[in-house]
């Protein structure tokens, strides 16, 4: 798993945008559905896209964001260009990520190369792979998305410094060094 850092937009110094963004939330496990939930935290403040297939899951966040009025706070893409979710990503106030089930998450790292913090849930994959670079919550406690977002508007600059520095450990470099190291350990053992 790699991210070529170089391919986003890393200055954040002139965003205007004022919307969090959801990547990839094709299916329950994403669980952009309890962001929605608990939209009285975020609602006054930000506008959510939400970028995603044409899924079951889909229809349901769309029940979900008519039933709590959110029409006009919500909005969904589907089939966009990679050019255009580096946009996304660089002009974001926060990627918000809270999956309960991940292999290892790649939107929190291209989010971390734009220089956008990531809100990812309490997963212990997400604490391996994103460490201390991301701001962490409990998806289903209203009280921790409060506080993942006060943490996100006091302290957003450190973790836009950290998720870039935690995006460059990702390059395709330190992949290739860290799978020929762990094949160097494997054929000193035998």
């Amino acid at each position: 798993n790699t991210v070529d850092s170089s391919e986003f937009y890393p200055d954040s110094s002139n965003r205007k945008a004022s919307y969090f963004l959801a990547v990839g939330a094709n299916w329950p496990h994403k669980n952009i559905d309890s962001f929605l939930t608990h939209h009285q935290t975020w609602r006054d403040s930000a506008e959510l896209i939400i970028v995603c297939g044409k899924t079951g899951y889909y229809d349901k966040l769309r029940t979900i964001v008519e039933s709590n009025n959110l029409n006009e706070k919500v909005k969904f893409l589907h089939d966009i260009s990679f050019n255009e979710l580096k946009i996304l990503y660089a002009n974001a106030s926060a990627l918000i990520y809270p999956s309960i089930d991940e292999g290892f998450g790649i939107p929190p790292i291209e989010a971390m190369a734009s220089g956008t913090p990531a809100i990812v849930s309490e997963l212990p994959v997400f604490r391996e792979v994103l460490g201390d670079s991301a701001i962490y919550v409990d998806p289903q406690n209203s009280s921790s998305w409060e506080q993942a977002l006060l943490t996100l508007s006091t302290k957003r600059e450190k973790y836009v410094e950290l998720g870039l520095k935690r995006a460059q450990h990702y390059s395709l470099n330190n992949m290739v060094n860290s799978v020929k190291r762990a094949f160097e350990h494997k054929l000193r053992k035998e």
